[in-house]
């Protein structure tokens, strides 16, 4: 998976690749390739790899974050229900009301023998600090870029910061 990072190819050319890969394997050694993953998800989960977003669910008006987890699975007086934004703008204003949201944060849809689903209406994918900086750190020439600004022209009656170039 760095070597899909390294070089920003999508995950749908690498579930393509995937995919051929094991096509041409069933060819070439008939069946004993069966079990190789046939896609980027099956293959994700043969080699142990773990996915480093973290899923939050979005309120369409405000949008506040909230755990995608509680959202799907919001109970009240034991049943599953919809979640409501809860969010107060200027919570500490004396001069204003408070209000809250109060928009839907998922939507339900009943199932096949009277099963009740819950799905969060929007979904902000959030990658950790890590995740973001182990990516930085894998695009071409990143160490030259660190020290950019240390070789960059300085004029002497010219303010500069950062940016300039």
């Amino acid at each position: 998976m760095n070597f899909r990072k390294r070089f920003n190819i999508p995950e749908t050319a690498t579930e393509a690749l995937i995919q051929f890969i094991k096509l041409l394997l069933i060819e070439i050694g008939s069946s004993d390739f069966e079990e190789f993953p046939g896609s980027l998800y099956l293959a994700r989960n043969a080699l142990g790899l773990k996915e480093q977003y973290h899923d939050f669910a979005t309120c369409l008006k405000c949008h506040k974050l909230y755990n995608k987890k509680d959202v799907e699975e919001f109970k009240q007086n034991g049943n599953l229900t919809v979640m409501k934004c809860s969010h107060v703008k200027f919570p500490n204003s004396t001069s204003r009301r408070l209000k809250q949201c109060q928009t839907p944060l998922s939507a339900q849809s009943e199932l096949l023998h009277g099963h009740i689903s819950i799905r969060a209406e929007k979904i902000f994918p959030f990658a950790g600090i890590r995740s973001q900086l182990a990516s930085m750190y894998y695009w071409p020439g990143f160490e030259k870029n660190l020290r950019y600004w240390s070789e960059r022209k300085q004029f002497d009656d010219i303010l500069t910061d950062i940016y300039d170039s």
